[in-house]
């Protein structure tokens, strides 16, 4: 219940301070720009030529603070590009032993597969002969027996 009644209050107060607030800040403004009028002098030669100067200095400070900027980011680029050029080599022939290292290898499986292949075929085909060799006696064991059965 004492919340319900001291929110409102509360909002009202803000609100007020905020208006003062305003009032006051407006009130500042006008007279320093009344003020800015009233006294607004004509500048002198001497003001305006040191003013001139300032700017000038300045503007040639900004210009080689620029130009010394420039220079270091352009040896940084030219150290950033040396050092990804560098690192391209390296991997260009790191990988270029690797590829030589893997087909050197390659090659050599080849290698032992096809020699392993023919020494079997060689060995099979000896195997087939002694097949072929065992096959045609036995042929020639049975034609003598049976010339034998038949001319007795």
């Amino acid at each position: 219940m004492i919340a319900k009644r001291l929110f409102p209050l509360l909002v009202a107060i803000a609100l007020v301070t905020v208006a003062i607030f305003t009032i006051r800040e407006a009130v500042a403004t006008s007279a320093v720009a009344s003020a800015n009028s009233v006294q607004a002098a004509p500048i002198s030669l001497k003001a305006r030529e040191a003013e001139s100067a300032r700017w000038v200095v300045m503007g040639e400070y900004y210009t080689t603070l620029q130009a010394r900027q420039a220079a270091a980011l352009q040896r940084s680029r030219a150290a950033e590009s040396a050092r990804w050029e560098a690192q391209a080599e390296y991997y260009t022939h790191r990988q270029a032993a690797a590829l030589q290292r893997s087909r050197t290898a390659e090659t050599a499986r080849w290698d032992a597969q096809a020699q392993y292949y023919t020494s079997l075929l060689a060995r099979e085909k000896q195997a087939l002969q002694h097949s072929w060799a065992a096959e045609a006696a036995r042929w020639d064991a049975q034609a003598e027996y049976y010339a034998k059965k038949l001319s007795k």
